[in-house]
């Protein structure tokens, strides 16, 4: 009864969404050029060369020698083998879906268990400095410093989350899965890392260019809501679209940075069928990715609340896009600013504890 009645509610929501798409065909169309735009000016440039790469890396052995060198610090603080290193790091640095395209590569080639790629997909699946800095700090807010602060606290928010999934694992995350490099054809493999970028490229651009029109059809219903709720389901929905309207909704510093946080947390449901889209096959369950995201959008609005008196200050409003936002000046303290570097020297500490007590033992 129950399937039945989940069947007959996503078939009423299809053809709603089919005739609204007939309705408000000029705004879908409209919306759909502008995502294409974004993908061949922005998402294409960004991503694809770190698509291939991370192909590259996976399949010639070198996550084997990354799981190695990371295994003293992922181990002990994540329950995660030393290979869920690569992941995290590219997700940080590229920006969605890289990390989710890593995990599930790792998978599937034996580097990580599908239980750990599952703990690690909802904190290594991060938004990139290039959109946070450049486009979201810069761009929108008009001030680099606010992204830069933006950006501290989305990795710190997603370390934080890691280690709150530790308690989700089965297993102590000892056991080795990692099977010794075999001869690699380089040529062979740089042709299929390519080939298979493409598709993984394509499935991408296709989810946003999706969700733009599906944005645009759904418009006048959402208009009929509230100003802050509309902005809120479109940021729920596309992270683009809601951050740049919650930017330029006027908002106190104090009260919109925390949504932005909350929303670059969460990630939005298009990054979410992106996810599904690159980490199909691989045995990954998205249900505690779909809770690890909202939990670590719940904790850099939380962060962001907190620390924004002691961080950030507020001059002259400035004109931002179609509104007005706080220009905005970074003071961070140096507990913040430094934390990086205190997590790096304590995974050297820990590398160096555990290497002498191996060497004891």
């Amino acid at each position: 009864m129950e399937k039945r009645v989940a069947r007959a509610a996503f078939y009423v929501t299809v053809l709603i969404i089919i005739l609204l798409l007939a309705v408000q065909s000029e705004a879908a169309i409209t919306a759909v050029r502008g995502a294409l735009r974004l993908c061949y000016r922005t998402v294409i440039p960004a991503l694809f060369p770190f698509f291939v790469l991370s192909a590259l890396l996976t399949g010639s052995g070198f996550s084997s020698s990354a799981a190695r060198f990371f295994s003293p610090v992922m181990r002990p603080l994540f329950k995660i083998r030393g290979a869920g290193a690569l992941p995290f790091i590219l997700g940080l640095i590229s920006g969605y879906p890289m990390g989710a395209k890593a995990t599930g590569d790792l998978v599937l080639a034996g580097k990580l268990t599908k239980e750990e790629g599952s703990r690690l997909l909802p904190f290594c699946n991060n938004s990139g400095p290039l959109f946070i800095i450049g486009a979201m700090g810069t761009g929108m807010l008009g001030s680099t410093a606010a992204g830069v602060y933006l950006y501290l606290i989305h990795v710190i928010s997603a370390l934080l989350l890691g280690l709150l999934l530790r308690f989700f694992s089965h297993g102590s995350g000892t056991g080795e899965t990692d099977k010794r490099a075999e001869k690699t054809n380089f040529l062979k493999l740089f042709s299929s890392s390519v080939s298979n970028s493409v598709t993984t490229m394509l499935t991408v651009c296709g989810f946003i260019v999706f969700f733009a029109a599906l944005t645009a059809c759904l418009a006048p219903v959402l208009a009929q809501l509230p100003p802050f709720l509309t902005m809120l389901i479109k940021g729920l929905i596309e992270v683009t679209n809601g951050v740049y309207l919650v930017s330029t909704a006027g908002l106190m510093g104090r009260y919109m940075l925390p949504v932005v946080a909350f929303l670059l947390g969460f990630g939005g449901l298009c990054v979410m069928m992106q996810v599904a889209a690159v980490t199909a096959g691989t045995g990954i369950k998205l249900r505690l990715y779909v809770l690890g995201k909202l939990l670590q959008g719940v904790i850099s609005a939380v962060l962001i609340y907190i620390t924004y008196p002691f961080c950030m200050h507020a001059l002259q409003p400035v004109s931002v896009g179609a509104g007005r936002v706080e220009a905005l000046i970074l003071d961070l303290p140096p507990v913040l600013t430094t934390l990086p570097v205190l997590l790096l020297f304590i995974c050297l500490a820990l590398r160096m504890k555990l290497r002498k007590k191996n060497r004891s033992s």
